[in-house]
């Protein structure tokens, strides 16, 4: 037998749960035998193992809960999510002699997420928004021989909402 490497592990909690130590979560675990549960990426895995291990040395009782994979895993768990997008645009010659151009543009999108476990499945909500300051700018150039050069405007501010529902198969 040979030690063939290391992994670390991490122990994620719902904040709602009322943990702020593994010392806590392990006294409820002893108080309340199998009324807790926990999530790995399936059985066999690192995750899955290392709980084990810790509820011998612990000697409690929690319920595993398999996942095909940590995917599914991290989603059953309430996440909110935000990205927002910054976009710069330079100039942009529209003639082939460099004599005319667009005016540069600063672009700002937003977008957020909540992933929450609502039974079998979870449930996410959305929403987007793209040019948050609706800013007024040139998205593409027309040239024409006969009328010359058209400037189409960029998309104003628009925004999506959304709510999905997954259950995994």
């Amino acid at each position: 037998m040979a030690l063939f490497g290391q992994l670390p592990n991490v122990l994620l909690v719902n904040p709602e749960a009322g943990f702020n130590s593994v010392k806590d979560l392990v006294e409820r675990a002893r108080a309340q035998p199998g009324k807790l549960n926990y999530g790995s990426n399936g059985n066999g895995t690192t995750n899955h193992l290392s709980t084990e291990l810790l509820k011998s040395l612990a000697r409690v009782h929690v319920v595993h809960i398999p996942y095909r994979g940590t995917e599914m895993a991290k989603k059953n768990v309430p996440v909110l999510q935000s990205t927002l997008e910054l976009i710069s645009v330079g100039e942009i010659y529209v003639r082939s002699n460099n004599t005319e151009k667009t005016s540069r543009y600063n672009l700002a999108n937003l977008s957020l997420s909540v992933n929450k476990p609502v039974g079998q499945g979870f449930m996410t909500g959305f929403l987007r928004v793209d040019n948050l300051t609706d800013k007024l700018y040139a998205a593409s150039t027309i040239g024409d021989q006969e009328f010359g050069r058209y400037y189409e405007p960029g998309a104003p501010r628009n925004w999506l909402l959304g709510l999905k529902y997954s259950i995994a198969l």
